[in-house]
């Protein structure tokens, strides 16, 4: 399957960059192939859909980029870097490279979870929520459960059953 125009869209979490951007030396950087959309989100491409099925929407898409937020002279680190989506019957889960590693490494810390995605418009709306490992990923500020940004599979997720 052709990874071309296949996208994850996803903002990661509103008022967590909001509160970045009002630090002085707060900032974003992103790259890898990933993008800012026109709304602000963050676009990352797919990078590989080969354990994920398009006849039953089930499986893992590996998007490819990094978008990392810094602040307080670097006290403050959220890496955010080649999400993974994988996709069950009963909801799946959002997960990224290790944020503790500076360097690629095949470490992975699931940081949300969410129920199944529901039909949207150019493909499927997920409504992930915090895990442990995303608590700690954001620095404790958050709790279990808190919701993240809605993110957007779009692509052949548009026709991929719900």
């Amino acid at each position: 399957m052709s990874t071309d125009g296949y996208t994850l869209t996803w903002g990661v979490k509103r008022s967590f960059r909001e509160y970045v951007a009002e630090v002085d030396d707060g900032s974003e950087t992103f790259g890898n192939g990933a993008r800012r959309t026109a709304s602000g989100e963050f676009a990352f491409p797919l990078a590989d859909a080969a354990d994920f099925d398009p006849a039953t929407g089930l499986g893992t898409l590996r998007f490819a980029g990094s978008v990392v937020f810094r602040a307080y002279s670097g006290v403050l680190l959220v890496r955010v870097r080649d999400p993974w989506v994988v996709l069950g019957e009963t909801g799946g889960c959002l997960t990224i490279m290790h944020p503790a590693y500076r360097e690629a490494t095949g470490v992975r810390a699931e940081i949300a979870v969410f129920d199944p995605p529901v039909r949207a418009a150019g493909g499927r709306r997920l409504a992930p929520t915090l895990t442990y490992d995303g608590v700690r990923a954001f620095g404790d500020v958050y709790g279990v459960g808190a919701p993240l940004d809605p993110a957007l599979l779009t692509g052949v997720f548009a026709v991929a059953p719900v």
